[in-house]
């Protein structure tokens, strides 16, 4: 709270020591915080001044840190090959600030051809004859928040040689 006895406290200016994350507005009567990731405490020296005597105040502000939603992002079609194995590994596509990679967990909606492996980070492939897309939504969560993103891989074809079988010799 900021007074002056001699004056409204519309005409009083409050200032910040460091602007890092507080910034006042308001014409200068609020004080106004932008706080990144990590920062648990802010310590500032707030002075109020009516243009001729200045007050001082130092205060601490302590920060609560909250959770902050994974992201996936990026992910593109694949070049895959039917009757082959392929891995593809997310680590690059998925972010957490408050998290490692290895704290998240990832879903995929479909497991008939694609199966997670890799402490969740490696989608592996495995797609036989006769199927030429797979579309899939892959979310990763931290346990609390969940981001997804939906991704369609196209499957080419391989030219499978032929079989012949159950002829038997002939006389």
């Amino acid at each position: 709270n900021i007074s002056d006895v001699d004056n409204l406290t519309s005409e009083l200016f409050i200032n910040v020591n460091d602007t890092t994350y507080v910034t006042p507005y308001n014409n200068n009567h609020t004080l106004k915080f932008n706080v990144s990731n990590n920062v648990t405490e802010i310590y500032l020296n707030v002075s109020v001044t009516d243009g001729l005597l200045t007050s001082y105040q130092d205060v601490t502000f302590t920060i609560t840190p909250v959770n902050d939603a994974p992201t996936i992002s990026g992910l593109s079609n694949q070049p895959i090959q039917e009757d082959t194995v392929y891995e593809y590994n997310i680590t690059s596509n998925i972010n957490d600030i408050d998290n490692t990679t290895s704290e998240l967990t990832i879903n995929i909606n479909d497991t008939t051809y694609v199966t997670v492996y890799n402490n969740n980070k490696t989608l592996v492939f495995n797609v036989p004859n006769n199927i030429t897309i797979i579309s899939l939504n892959i979310s990763v969560t931290d346990g609390q928040y969940t981001a997804n993103q939906n991704v369609t891989f196209t499957i080419t074809p391989i030219n499978d040689a032929p079989t012949i079988s159950g002829l038997t010799d002939q006389t």
